[in-house]
């Protein structure tokens, strides 16, 4: 159900989060078969989309294929907590700041 699947969800950001204080890839691994198990259920998840590219982007692997997805994505979304993850995982930090003042104010 939608509670357990966001308690994985933050689960798995828990252990992205040990990955960037320690840098134990065995932490991203453990996350990111989280992520994959909870899109077996639920592949139209968008927010854990992000999050396995977050760990990908950490290990140097978020190849063209994927920032051209994100390009396409990044014109279809109307979800802002998505799109400002699009907008870091592209490296667009102003555009993302954006986002985020707009959610907040």
């Amino acid at each position: 159900n939608e509670i357990t699947r966001e308690t994985l969800n933050l689960s798995a950001l828990s252990f992205i989060e040990a990955y960037d204080l320690n840098g134990n890839e065995k932490l991203l691994d453990i996350a990111n078969l989280i992520l994959n198990k909870i899109l077996e259920f639920d592949d139209s998840m968008m927010h854990i989309k992000i999050n396995i590219w977050q760990i990908k982007k950490r290990l140097s692997k978020l190849d063209d294929d994927i920032k051209n997805s994100l390009l396409i994505l990044k014109n279809q979304v109307n979800d802002n907590q998505v799109l400002c993850g699009i907008n870091i995982l592209l490296d667009e930090i102003d555009e993302a700041k954006k986002i985020i003042e707009k959610m907040n104010g």
